[in-house]
């Protein structure tokens, strides 16, 4: 975002190649947070763009001013949720013992789309299982949300990459494989959940995250 060359006017931004007032960026973020609210409870077949701008306070010409269509906006809204999520990940971690040394498996915790304060599945988790399901169904989306969905499994893939490079994951482990691992765990958790299973206590994970960090360990490392 920066100030246009094209106009004199210094309360005009770019924002994503188009020039628009700052007060807009407010009403693109209802957008983001309603469609977010929306296609968790409803799906995306079934979510509409004029329920998305009821909740938002707009019109559905607004949502058009930016997003090229609802699967335009399913992504938007992906991303949103996925960094919000992540911003609450990192206030939860802060909150653990040893919250500065927990190297690689920390930044995985952080990118996981739920913590335990998250009473039931999160928006996140819904909007990822959302998107695994549309893309796989329905190919006219998939053009859109296949490639968001390659994106934040690369996200996985660098941090694993960083770890076998720094030693503390054995180079025999394939990282594309334990970078799906990670990103499908928390993702098949919650459609666990969301089929109505028993959910168990987030603290029980801890072991488990750790014995998996000793076996994926370089055996160089003590």
């Amino acid at each position: 975002m920066s100030p246009t060359s094209e106009s004199s006017d210094p309360r005009i931004v770019n924002i994503d190649g188009r020039d628009r007032r700052p007060w807009a960026l407010q009403t693109r973020d209802s957008i983001l947070n309603a469609a977010v609210e929306e296609i968790a409870e409803r799906g995306f077949e079934r979510a509409r763009l004029v329920d998305i701008a009821t909740r938002a306070g707009v019109t559905v010409g607004s949502i058009y001013t930016w997003y090229r269509d609802k699967a335009d906006l399913f992504t938007a809204a992906l991303d949103h949720a996925i960094e919000d999520q992540r911003a609450r990940n990192q206030e939860v971690l802060k909150q653990l013992p040893n919250s500065d040394d927990g190297g690689w498996l920390w930044r995985i915790a952080a990118m996981v789309p739920r913590n335990g304060i998250n009473t039931e599945p999160s928006a996140t988790q819904r909007l990822l299982i959302e998107a695994l399901h549309t893309s796989w169904q329905n190919e006219e989306a998939r053009e859109t949300i296949l490639p968001r969905l390659s994106t934040l499994l690369a996200q996985y893939r660098e941090v694993i990459n960083d770890a076998r490079k720094a030693g503390e994951i054995s180079p025999q482990f394939d990282p594309e494989l334990v970078a799906r691992m990670f990103l499908a765990l928390p993702i098949g958790m919650g459609a666990l959940d969301l089929a109505g299973l028993a959910r168990p206590n987030d603290r029980h994970w801890m072991p488990v995250y750790e014995a998996l960090r000793r076996i994926l360990k370089s055996p160089q490392q003590p």
